[in-house]
């Protein structure tokens, strides 16, 4: 991991984080306790991340740049016993945001006797991530360390990632997207490159300073990266083998831009809804064959499109997406009536198959 000036290797991250695990048990947090991360992408926030779930916790990632209100909100929501963050970022909230959790400082140096920890697994809860809350209050998606291993694992696949990948980590660790990113690259031993920056001179010079392999973004960032008045069309990047968007529509007319700025770079757009992370990517192939396409649906994962009686969709027919997989949620924290709403058995398993999918909201057609 590479974090400005310094870097970190796994041996090392892995030995600060158990050691900071073995604070957080000395500080009685029991198996199932959410800890919620308040930090600026570091690696720092990475040792929080990792420490709290060798120490059975679940993780509540609050993105860096929400205010009080904002934080007060998640960390009530989802019942944080713990409060991890540092004295700068402490100093931007009121007291009510952090008064009903044990606000602990992250803090560097291995001074103390450790035990080696093991991870917990399978179907136990990992972490609470909540959602932007652009039609209201923020939900908290409950997913599985589960869910979070086979999304790296997935990605790493249909990606291609390879040990020797460099990758740019631009997106916050409270989006799943961000999130995959950091365990991608443990999965596969990749470098993973934190960048706080999202201006495109910054980006531009990361790109260039570190030789990346790989990165991330959601559409508003490639508008402003890929733009007409952006320094990276001026800019030789022969190491850059891929990018890829999510968290909205890549506009048609952005491709042909790509091609221009980036013409040996390949693109990956991807579809997701934050109950499942990751629906359908659009081999870089079939671009110009099917614009506007979200593709395919990711390896290990089945997508329908069924109408409001569940019955499979004929081809051109408009309905719901439907996924199945296992990157499908635990549900949603603490809100049964909404879980339910989204998270239904499969209607079309076979008999005496039991699994569960999740109706996505989004109407889509098959070609």
């Amino acid at each position: 991991m590479v974090d400005g000036d310094s870097s970190c290797s796994y041996e090392a991250l892995a030995a600060r984080a158990q050691h900071l695990a073995t604070q957080l048990l000395r500080h009685g947090l029991e198996p199932g306790d959410r800890v919620a991360i308040y930090l600026d992408k570091t690696t720092s926030s990475v040792v929080a991340l990792c420490g709290a779930w060798l120490a059975g916790g679940v993780v509540v990632p609050i993105n860096e740049g929400l205010r009080s209100r904002q934080v007060e909100h998640i960390v009530r929501d989802s019942g944080s016993r713990l409060f991890l963050t540092e004295p700068r970022k402490l100093t931007r909230l009121d007291a009510e945001a952090v008064a009903d959790a044990d606000v602990l400082e992250i803090q560097d140096g291995m001074d103390r006797a450790w035990t080696p920890l093991g991870l917990r697994g399978g179907r136990e809860p990992a972490a609470i991530l909540y959602t932007s809350g652009s039609t209201g209050r923020p939900k908290g998606i409950l997913v599985s360390h589960e869910n979070l291993i086979s999304g790296a694992r997935i990605v790493a696949r249909y990606l291609e990632i390879q040990h020797d990948e460099r990758i740019l980590g631009v997106l916050p660790f409270s989006f799943d997207y961000g999130l995959n990113q950091l365990l991608t690259a443990a999965a596969t031993g990749a470098t993973l490159v934190l960048e706080r920056s999202h201006l495109p001179a910054d980006l531009r010079r990361s790109l260039v300073r570190h030789a990346i392999t790989a990165m991330a973004g959601v559409p508003p960032l490639w508008i402003q990266l890929l733009g007409d008045r952006s320094s990276l069309s001026q800019e030789v990047l022969p190491h850059l083998r891929y990018i890829t968007n999510s968290g909205g529509v890549f506009p048609t007319e952005l491709v042909a831009r790509c091609r221009r700025v980036l013409p040996a770079t390949r693109l990956y757009l991807m579809y997701g809804l934050s109950e499942a992370f990751r629906s359908t990517y659009l081999p870089p192939e079939e671009i110009e064959r099917r614009p506007g396409s979200m593709g395919r649906a990711i390896p290990e994962t089945e997508i329908y499109v069924l109408d409001e009686h569940g019955s499979e969709c004929a081809p051109g027919k408009v309905g719901e997406l439907v996924h199945c997989g296992p990157t499908v949620a635990l549900g949603y924290w603490r809100n049964p009536e909404a879980t339910a709403a989204r998270f239904r058995e499969h209607p079309l398993a076979p008999e005496g198959r039991a699994e569960r999918v999740v109706y996505s909201g989004d109407l889509v057609r098959r070609d």
